[in-house]
């Protein structure tokens, strides 16, 4: 939503997935998730950010967010290449690689930074009860 907003407010006459492509291509994805940040009202309440795909978009986070909580969801393959448009069979291959950056691109894993994971093959039911002891969690 808020990638869609930025490409709004640019009033890009392009489809917003190749706008957001080229402009992840060409500023990166730290100065992107900067853009995005801006974009959210100040608030006293919780956000959740979905899609943190790499450590550059992580940091931008947390130079704003000090206290940010790194939340997975862990899917199995089929349920993640299920989500891919038509033509896209090589991108759950490239999200997982930006998950695994290697520290020679001086990124590091973001699996390390990790605090809390979801099941994202478990029932609807289970979720909840994750969810809640996650709360329970942040409240400490």
């Amino acid at each position: 939503d808020l990638l869609k907003e930025l490409h709004n407010r640019e009033n890009n006459n392009e489809d917003w997935v190749t706008w957001y492509r080229s402009l992840y291509n060409s500023v990166g994805p730290h100065a992107v998730m900067e853009q995005l940040l801006k974009l959210i009202p100040k608030s006293e309440n919780n956000i959740i950010l979905d899609s943190v795909h790499n450590m550059s978009e992580w940091r931008a986070i947390k130079a704003v967010y000090h206290e940010a909580t790194l939340v997975a969801v862990i899917s199995p393959k089929t349920i993640r290449s299920a989500r891919n448009e038509p033509g896209d069979e090589n991108l759950d291959i490239q999200r997982v690689k930006f998950w695994h950056e290697r520290e020679t691109t001086k990124n590091g894993c973001l699996m390390a930074e990790v605090e809390w994971a979801f099941n994202g093959a478990a029932s609807s039911e289970t979720l909840k009860r994750e969810f809640d002891a996650l709360l329970t969690y942040l409240k400490k």
